[in-house]
């Protein structure tokens, strides 16, 4: 499919600013938190909405900052060995959220990078020990119908 694309897009100039608006959009279109990320400079271009959503952070949090701003303890940003990695995401007011980081490249000298950010599963709290809302409710519910059930004996 790929192949046929430049033959296809031939005819296809966009000036820099137009360029930079359809990444922009592109960008945009991800469902899951990404940046774009200049990996030489060490410096994050931009970001999509869902990671400003997800992380309750502003353009002067990250934009133009090095990757560990967003990313504390992030070591490898390389393209090829970068797949499914796990890091951790910074948050504005809460603790850290754990991500599985996918990268891609957006360039032929690997400088230029699209990282996407899944937010790994969320689990609720962990209940104290000792604590079973299933037995709880049942010793209850045996209350309730021995009362009941004496209530109606007494009368």
């Amino acid at each position: 499919m790929t192949e046929n694309l430049t033959d296809n897009l031939s005819n296809f100039e966009l000036s820099r600013e137009e360029g930079l608006q359809s990444i922009l959009t592109l960008i945009n279109l991800i469902p899951d938190p990404a940046i774009i990320y200049h990996r030489e400079q060490d410096v994050i271009l931009t970001a999509n909405n869902p990671l400003y959503l997800l992380t309750n952070l502003g353009e002067s949090d990250f934009i133009r900052k090095p990757i560990n701003t967003l990313m504390p303890g992030i070591s490898d940003t390389d393209p090829i060995s970068g797949h499914n990695r796990q890091a951790q995401l910074r948050h504005k007011k809460q603790p850290l959220i754990p991500v599985v980081v996918r990268i891609f490249t957006l360039t032929h000298a690997n400088d230029i990078l699209l990282l996407t950010l899944h937010p790994e599963s969320i689990e609720p709290p962990k209940k104290p020990p000792g604590v079973d809302q299933t037995l709880l409710l049942e010793k209850l519910f045996e209350i309730i119908q021995t009362r009941e059930g004496q209530e109606i004996k007494s009368t």
